[in-house]
């Protein structure tokens, strides 16, 4: 079944139902192109924040002086059609036009947070265009306008003033006399993928490997660490830096995806203890996460299975075998949040290629590539200080996932380059974290496209020159981050990279 919803005869939004699945639902948000307010200028040029912007129903009066609620009337009509099938397609939200001289406006709830979750599709419809299975028409008009053609009280009912959920008193109007309602536009029926449908286009293999979950480390409160055990007498488990695995809880009938963390060699017969590691955020509506938040006596010593895929890998696609070793190649790597995990991964896998062939100058550092790493997160607020507690920061670093692993990678020149964080949402003015016993330098802000260049086009921590088409970048975060970067990276007002010197992967 397919919705099209247009308010005086301009459609607003459109959306689709599968009946076997979905009966019920309430719909809360229209989405379009991000407005005005997300464009920003860089370097001279204007540039547009990439995402979705959400909006919800509302109307609206703005004094004397504009046009108040339809006071000739208004018609909101939801159209009803059959549908025969979907097929998906790349997402193209319009742009928003605005109808407050009509008496309505769609108020702005920022971007989404997860755009990725926003399906878009294409229906094949029973019904012709113009004539929908069934229509629903509401007809209104302003109070004033309804008590001069005596249809109302004098005055106004007080359900009539409420203001809508989602819509904070800064986005409002101001002098208004604001009748308001969320009106519904996202249906049960627009129901979240699960991992195996969003990456079906992504390899993976057919195994499924089982392994034991023996050990839960908590980092800070939002994120845990995992330990899978692979049992003895069972098969290595190979996998490429930066990918993933489909991971089958007990009792969960859909796979959860997450990124592994650990090297490869860790998976093999070169490590004392078989094993792969995963970091899970707190997801309580993830089936699979939420499960593997569960008290860890709940489940430590359960068995699981895993099923490696992603192509999201190092060292990139078609590059020579002696890529990891090579010293005349730079390795960008950008992460933001928990997109922090694939690349810790390829990091540590780097620190061991470089481990095996040290030696190469006179002091026994590795001639492998040099390597760029920066790191966006949000900080995390300390937990509330003991009385005995002296420590003014909390440990500020230790709640910032696989930090202290980083710090410790570059501080011993296991890997050679430069690290540096820029840390969101903390109060806290340090310039360094302390990490190891090791100050690591810490911008408190986002990584912008001028951190970028530096890291691409800057000089060479050990004074060597880097050729452009010898930079290769690597980018893992929100999409909103990623899809800007990458543009940035790939224009010709950035680096002007070619696409195959870009890799990314958006976190979910």
């Amino acid at each position: 079944m397919f919705f099209r919803v247009a308010i005086n005869g301009r459609q607003v939004v459109s959306w689709g139902v599968d009946l076997s699945k979905t009966l019920v639902g309430a719909a809360h948000q229209a989405l379009f192109e991000p407005s005005s307010h997300y464009q920003y200028n860089d370097n001279g040029v204007l540039m547009t924040q990439y995402g979705i912007e959400s909006r919800c129903f509302r109307f609206v009066t703005y004094g004397s002086g504009e046009a108040s609620i339809a006071n000739d009337g208004g018609l909101i009509e939801v159209q009803v059609f059959r549908a025969k099938s979907r097929a998906r397609r790349a997402p193209q939200p319009d742009p928003y036009r605005g109808g407050d001289k009509y008496g309505v406006a769609l108020i702005s709830n920022g971007l989404l947070e997860n755009p990725q979750m926003a399906s878009f599709f294409d229906y094949h419809l029973t019904d012709p265009k113009d004539a929908p299975y069934a229509s629903f028409r509401f007809h209104y008009r302003s109070w004033d306008n309804l008590r001069l053609l005596h249809l109302a009280h004098c005055e106004k009912p007080d359900f009539l003033c409420a203001s809508p959920s989602k819509v904070s008193s800064s986005e409002v109007p101001k002098k208004t006399d604001n009748i308001g309602f969320n009106f519904s536009i996202d249906t049960e029926s627009h129901a979240k993928e699960s991992h195996e449908e969003r990456t079906a286009h992504e390899p993976r293999e057919t195994a499924l490997h089982p392994v034991i979950l023996n050990k839960v480390t908590p980092v800070g409160s939002l994120v845990r660490v995992l330990r899978l055990r692979i049992p003895d007498g069972g098969p290595d488990i190979q996998f490429l830096p930066g990918q993933w695995v489909d991971t089958f809880c007990p009792g969960i009938t859909k796979a959860g995806g997450f990124t592994i963390t650990s090297a490869p060699s860790k998976a093999t017969a070169a490590s004392p203890e078989r094993y792969i590691e995963l970091a899970i955020k707190r997801s309580p509506d993830n089936p699979a996460a939420a499960w593997l938040w569960q008290e860890p006596k709940d489940i430590l010593g359960q068995t699981l299975r895993i099923r490696i895929g992603g192509s999201f890998v190092f060292p990139p696609p078609g590059a020579p075998a002696s890529f990891a070793k090579d010293p005349t190649v730079r390795v960008v790597f950008v992460a933001g949040g928990v997109g922090i995990n694939p690349l810790i991964s390829m990091a540590s896998y780097l620190c061991e290629i470089n481990a095996a062939n040290n030696g190469d100058d006179e002091e026994g550092r590795s001639g492998g590539p040099e390597v760029m790493f920066l790191y966006s997160v949000q900080a995390e607020e300390k937990p509330p200080k003991s009385d005995d507690d002296d420590d003014d920061d909390g440990n500020e670093a230790d709640r910032i996932p696989f930090l202290q692993r980083l710090a410790t990678l570059f501080s011993r020149e296991a890997i050679r380059g430069q690290l540096k964080v820029f840390l969101t949402g903390s109060s806290n003015s340090k310039g360094v974290l302390s990490c190891n016993e090791e100050d690591v330098p810490c911008l408190r802000r986002r990584i912008t496209t001028a951190d970028l260049d530096e890291a691409v086009l800057g000089g060479s921590t050990d004074g060597n020159g880097r050729k452009p088409d010898n930079v290769f970048v690597y980018v893992c975060g929100v999409p909103t981050m990623t899809d800007v970067f990458v543009e940035h990276l790939t224009s010709k007002k950035g680096p002007g990279l070619a696409a195959r010197q870009v890799l990314c992967e958006k976190w979910w």
